[in-house]
């Protein structure tokens, strides 16, 4: 039985207040008293563990609400009002163009508090955090090899099968992982979203910048 499962048992039928119409739970000081369904306590704790069971059909990107995947299917229709400036790069959410814009700019405002390093996205600098602690607790059925992340054994079970699930739809050549698309498709877009300070050339990949420096 999980523990999130043993929790929710836990809590007695005398422990519901009928005036107060709401579940009080085992303590005060625990948190989980916030969710007042099994269901709810159970979407919550997804952001924990990465369980992820909603993918897209079109780039098998996957959420852990149903919610989250009805706002992702409009990316990949044709309408895509927002446009980055620098690159050209087009988006079908305000909020994505935003995030996107990150990446040209220089500023890394969250910073790692125990080796100083920094990032520019704040989910960049949790998955970075987890590396400190060493806690693998993704394990590969086939070889044994353990992971931080859903994600990260998710993408590497393909290697097992071979399966290359995403789809360059211009040339239809065939990814496993959805990075190596987005630079594959810079091919087609001609989009260079990294650029010298001191030359000014661009390039297609963060990797190619440094190269050349």
């Amino acid at each position: 039985m999980r523990s999130d499962e043993h929790w929710l048992n836990a809590v007695k039928p005398e422990s519901y207040d009928p005036e107060m119409g709401n579940t009080r739970g085992p303590t005060e000081s625990d948190p989980r008293t916030d969710f007042f369904s099994k269901t709810t306590l159970e979407l919550h704790s997804r952001i924990h563990t990465q369980y992820r069971p909603y993918s897209c059909e079109v780039c098998h990107k996957t959420f852990s609400r149903k919610a989250g995947l009805d706002e992702h299917r409009p990316i990949h229709d044709a309408e895509r009002p927002f446009t980055c400036l620098q690159c050209g790069r087009t988006f079908t959410f305000k909020s994505n163009l935003t995030r996107h814009m990150r990446f040209h700019s220089d500023a890394r405002p969250y910073v790692c508090p125990q080796c100083g390093q920094s990032f520019k996205i704040s989910a960049h600098l949790k998955r970075h955090m987890t590396a400190h602690s060493g806690y693998k607790p993704y394990v590969c059925p086939e070889c044994g090899q353990s992971y931080m992340s859903y994600m990260s054994l998710k993408y590497h079970r393909l290697s097992h099968t071979g399966e290359r699930p995403l789809s360059c739809p211009e040339c239809h050549m065939t990814f496993a992982r959805p990075h190596i698309l987005m630079v594959h498709r810079r091919q087609h877009t001609g989009e260079t979203p990294f650029s010298c300070q001191d030359c000014g050339n661009q390039f297609k990949q963060r990797c190619k910048l440094f190269e050349e420096h």
